[in-house]
């Protein structure tokens, strides 16, 4: 039964004044966060200059390729045993979920059922879900990995657990003794076809590799075995990724990449949200506005976030290109220089 809670407008101004100080905190937090972003060591950086194994120096990367072999792994009794070098069980639940909608002053909560992996264990007591209960899951998740060891050059290299893989394909596993649908995997026919709270499904997920291509490792090479390579700035890498050293490290660089977007976006969305918190009470007094009210309030969040994109887009080229734009700045000023002094010998000319 859905539940209507009430907040008075000096309520709403209340809250809005708590999220001021949020606010306050993300800003200074999302310029954290931009430095990480663009300060950060990338592993393509420290394992560009990376050498054959045969050529390994202390204090240097060094990097080996040739053909997997693993032991085959499995997930007894869905899964036999193959060419994987992670293999993931993960396990959602059909469960009671609160949910909640804005209807001016008004804020209307009901129960719905949804998929998901991390079901709430006090559903009974939150708002539009009173009494109602949430199983725990029965089936366990499994995270599995190969003992990996790669063939090169005659010699034999097993490589460390730490190892990250780049590049690699996704294991293209068989499932056996479920009831497939959707992409999922079911423990009974009914789950699959009418859930009901307390159903089960599962999906599969891991790493996977053809024992007849080449792979490489890059790291540090000691005796018969790849160990994470420690950079100059005490940062640990092993990587593992499909065909040779080329292809291997324009993986790495594009793994780098993707995560300097994510912490990017993160970061402009926290001097954005936190700008509109700052903000917040004013934002409150106009959504009472009529007509214009919502439409408005939310008009300004967006602009809140489209500043935070500029601002951290024009932050991060003076953090990570610090040396070019003091260059311009070297020059800049060796132009206005020349020019004053050229303005100034005209005029004792004159």
């Amino acid at each position: 039964m859905a539940e209507v809670e009430t907040t008075s407008f000096f309520g709403r101004i209340m809250n809005s004044l708590g999220g001021v100080l949020i606010g306050l905190l993300l800003i200074p937090a999302s310029f954290g966060v931009l430095a990480i972003s663009s300060c950060r060591e990338r592993a393509s950086e420290a394992l560009q200059d990376a050498v054959p194994v045969e050529q390994a120096v202390a204090g240097k990367a060094s990097y080996a390729t040739g053909k997997i072999q693993a032991n085959p792994i499995g997930d007894a009794p869905y899964v036999r045993p193959g060419p994987y070098l992670t293999l993931n069980r993960s396990v959602q639940i059909y469960a009671w979920k609160q949910t909640s909608e804005k209807d001016g002053e008004k804020t209307i909560y009901n129960c719905t059922t949804e998929w998901t992996a991390n079901p709430s264990k006090n559903i009974g007591s939150e708002k539009g879900c009173r009494g109602k209960y949430n199983p725990g899951k029965r089936t366990r998740e499994t995270n599995s990995r190969a003992a990996i060891r790669l063939n090169a050059g005659g010699k034999s290299f097993s490589v460390d657990s730490k190892a990250d893989f780049y590049g690699m394909p996704s294991a293209d596993i068989t499932v056996t003794g479920l009831t497939q649908a959707g992409g999922y995997y079911y423990l009974t026919s009914a789950c699959a076809n009418s859930a009901t709270v307390g159903c089960e499904r599962i999906s599969y997920s891991g790493t996977g590799y053809d024992p007849q291509a080449e792979y490489t490792v890059i790291g540090t090479a000691q005796g018969a075995r790849f160990q994470p390579y420690t950079s100059k700035n005490d940062n640990k890498y092993l990587a593992l990724g499909a065909g040779g050293f080329a292809k291997t490290l324009e993986s790495i660089r594009s793994s780098d990449a993707t995560m300097t977007m994510i912490l990017f976006a993160i970061s402009v969305a926290m001097l954005g949200g936190g700008l509109s918190m700052i903000v917040g009470p004013l934002l409150s007094l106009i959504e009472y506005i009529p007509l214009i009210g919502g439409f408005g309030a939310g008009l300004i969040r967006v602009i809140f976030f489209i500043i935070a994109a500029i601002v951290m887009a024009i932050t991060y080229f003076f953090l990570r290109y610090w040396y070019v734009v003091l260059v311009l700045f070297l020059i800049v000023m060796g132009i206005v220089a020349y020019i004053a002094i050229s303005r100034r010998k005209q005029a004792e000319a004159t």
